[in-house]
């Protein structure tokens, strides 16, 4: 019986199945301004210094990507819930 099995299991191997995974955006909606504002109050900037692409969703400085609108619209929503 286990002889069966395992046989019948070897020939017809694991079927693979692609599964779509959609990434829910659960990340409220902030201002860009008010992140750019935000950021650059945190690392002691000016606000005109801090670029926002999106394109990549990147927030730069010096033409150096930082952080991601999605990491900065959490770290700014924590700081305001404090």
């Amino acid at each position: 019986m286990l002889i069966t099995f395992l046989a019948s299991a070897a020939l017809t191997g694991c079927e693979k199945k692609e599964v779509e995974v959609q990434k829910i955006d659960e990340t409220p909606n902030v201002d860009i301004l008010t992140l750019r504002t935000y950021f650059a109050n945190r690392i002691n900037v000016a606000v005109d210094d801090i670029k926002y692409d999106k394109e990549t969703q990147q927030f730069s400085l010096g033409g150096v990507d930082q952080v991601s609108l999605e990491k900065l619209t959490r770290f700014y929503l924590n700081s305001q819930t404090k």
